[in-house]
């Protein structure tokens, strides 16, 4: 039960990413701590509509598979299969990392 607790956390930290990618693509709001750094106003952003068009895939993608992950995740430990999650959820989290390091990298070029 209480692995399912974190994947609804994760779950909720996806579905929160997704819109605010959509919210940044529709409204054009730039949601400091998600979007961009706490410290960073957004007036003294460089290129706007790049930062947003570089974003706005990433993002989502971000959002959608951590949505993903937590649901099978949940499945995984309903179904007894806590060995097969714990995999998931090492792949997922290394991958995680990497992308997310090279994510921010390339936005600090909008800032």
């Amino acid at each position: 039960m209480t692995n399912n607790l974190f994947d609804l956390a994760i779950f909720l930290g996806g579905a929160y990413m997704i819109y605010c990618a959509i919210n940044m693509k529709a409204n054009n709001v730039l949601k400091a701590g998600v979007i961009i750094p706490v410290s960073i106003h957004p007036g003294s952003i460089k290129d706007k509509e790049g930062l947003k068009a570089y974003t706005y895939p990433r993002l989502l993608g971000q959002g959608i598979a951590m949505v993903i992950m937590s649901a099978i995740g949940i499945f995984c430990d309903l179904l007894g299969f806590g060995m097969a999650h714990l995999i998931l959820y090492i792949v997922v989290l290394v991958g995680y990392v990497i992308t997310n390091r090279k994510f921010e990298q390339g936005k600090s070029k909008f800032y």
